[in-house]
């Protein structure tokens, strides 16, 4: 799904700085190098709880901040962080292998 079609640009581009987070929420955003709410966007509720000091209160936190802005958390939780990780835009399945 396209988040930009439904979102302005500007929401998207908004650092996370601005949008007020607890001190140990924004710690974890920085360390998984997330700076805006587009790049916030797109990680999914898994990948954000498999970080280090990152719970429920704030998973709970982020998903209040990102409704404020009328955007929300990706809904691929693990599909997204495997695929961006694929050696290629087509993997080898095993059947052409044959």
């Amino acid at each position: 799904e396209d988040v930009s079609a439904e979102v302005g640009e500007d929401v998207l581009n908004k650092p996370l700085g601005e949008l007020n987070l607890s001190v140990r929420s924004g710690k974890v955003m920085e360390k998984l190098g997330i700076q805006t709410v587009g790049e916030l966007c797109r990680r999914g509720e898994a990948e954000l709880l498999s970080a280090k000091n990152f719970g429920q209160t704030s998973l709970a936190e982020i998903r209040l901040k990102l409704s404020e802005l009328g955007v929300s958390l990706s809904s691929a939780s693990a599909s997204a962080t495997t695929s961006a990780s694929a050696p290629g835009p087509n993997p080898v399945s095993e059947s052409s292998i044959l």
